[in-house]
């Protein structure tokens, strides 16, 4: 009896298990850089709106002679309408929570714009700081206010 001879075409189990498993590999080092980067897109995004805002508020305050009043947290009031589009202002920040304007009744500051409960770690904060400010949350143009739970673009003190 002659024993045949068949010719594999195919992968072996092994060499696919070792290709999922490289897949695997590099898929668990991509993810802290992935992370990273949205992180820094968030950070940027956040930095953008308040920028916007603040430079809205700004306007007002040349314009008007007066900071803008203090609303409750994801409010713009009527007399801000036409400087901030209210959609815009009511869209979640990049760090979560919701917008807040700061006025002179007796606030934090005497005019702000920023984020109240935001959710975002304290880490991401601090990198914000880092980068856009000075590094210390309770100075400069970006300071944390109400026992850290807001987090502010101070326009003025």
């Amino acid at each position: 009896m002659k024993a045949t001879r068949r010719e594999s075409t195919g992968f072996t189990l092994v060499e696919i298990m070792v290709v999922v498993v490289l897949i695997g590999l590099l898929a668990v080092m991509a993810m802290p850089a992935f992370a990273r980067v949205r992180q820094a897109a968030q950070n940027t995004r956040f930095m953008n709106d308040a920028r916007q805002f603040s430079g809205a508020i700004d306007t007002y305050m040349l314009e008007v002679g007066l900071p803008p009043e203090d609303f409750s947290s994801g409010e713009v009031g009527s007399p801000l309408d036409e400087y901030i589009k209210p959609s815009d202002f009511l869209t979640q920040p990049s760090i979560g929570g919701v917008w807040d304007i700061e006025g002179d009744d007796g606030g934090l500051f005497y005019a702000a714009v920023g984020v109240d409960d935001f959710t975002c770690s304290m880490e991401q904060i601090q990198d914000i700081d880092d980068k856009f400010d000075d590094g210390d949350t309770s100075t400069g143009k970006l300071q944390l206010a109400d026992g850290g739970s807001r987090y502010y673009w101070v326009i003025e003190e």
